[in-house]
């Protein structure tokens, strides 16, 4: 689903965000990238299982999403030592990081999603540039403290519970080392992009399909997404800016930037994509 501007491919239900810098939204969230030895047992971690559902498909129900790339390559332009990715899909970021000389080690909890991210790397040149190990947001395995950690593409919004996403900044803030950064990036619909698509089947690109049900008052929405001879739901949370700054605060990270989308544009509290850039406090 993509609010903004149409899809890359197929059909897409559109309407205007407050500010078309980069509000596109597609409703997935992004999973993870790696390849380990800790990957052979390709068990999904909490949270990962309906992205092990999507598999190979994943990147033709998110073909063309790209936005956000320039936005996390420059924030680690200057970054030393290995950039960390939490849920870290099928290597988008991930790959695009190693490609402009970066070492990344990419966290996700579905071992089919990092199966991905191992053949685009491959692909690319790039895999001996990319860790990737399986893992969930609450729960990370003991990692090298990195100067960039990231959890990109909404990735904090599969958390349930204002506990969880608690219990997830203070983890991923516990990542970072000595003035290190963590950036992440989330999303809060407008009433028209809820009125535009809720309850209705809308196109991805051909054979995937995507049904959204959004319930204002808990701020969640119930995604059913339609492939050839399944169909793999999830459950997605949002809050708004004010929220997720007191979460930050509460976890100890200090928001040092905040941007409504990925071009810069200062973030107000109004609807769309939210990236906070934080420090530890």
């Amino acid at each position: 689903m993509n609010f903004g501007e149409p899809s890359a491919r197929g059909l897409s239900v559109t309407a205007p965000l407050p500010h078309p810098d980069g509000a596109r939204l597609l409703v997935s969230v992004g999973a993870g990238t790696a390849i380990l030895p800790r990957v052979r047992a390709r068990a999904a971690a909490p949270g990962g299982e309906p992205y092990e559902q999507l598999g190979p498909l994943y990147d033709r129900w998110c073909a063309g999403v790209d936005h956000d790339i320039a936005f996390y390559v420059l924030l680690c332009e200057d970054a030393a030592g290995p950039i960390i990715e939490l849920g870290a899909g099928s290597g988008r970021i991930a790959v695009e990081l190693a490609r402009h000389g970066h070492d990344v080690i990419a966290l996700d909890a579905a071992p089919a999603m990092l199966a991905q991210a191992a053949r685009t790397a491959q692909r690319f040149g790039v895999a001996d540039r990319v860790e990737l190990i399986v893992g969930d947001l609450l729960h990370p395995p003991p990692l090298p403290a990195s100067d960039r950690v990231l959890a990109p593409f909404r990735t904090f919004m599969h958390l349930s519970g204002d506990d969880e996403r608690l219990r997830a900044l203070i983890a991923a803030g516990s990542l970072l080392a000595e003035g290190g950064q963590f950036a992440f990036d989330v999303f809060e619909p407008s009433a028209a992009d809820i009125r535009a698509t809720h309850d209705r089947w809308i196109a991805r690109s051909e054979g995937i399909s995507e049904h959204p049900l959004w319930d204002a008052d808990e701020r969640r929405l119930e995604l059913d997404v339609r492939l050839p001879g399944r169909v793999v739901s999830m459950t997605l949370e949002w809050r708004s800016a004010a929220v997720w700054r007191d979460l930050c605060a509460a976890a100890g990270l200090k928001v040092i930037a905040s941007h409504a989308g990925f071009e810069g544009v200062p973030l107000r509290d109004q609807p769309g994509d939210h990236v906070f850039v934080c420090k530890r406090a």
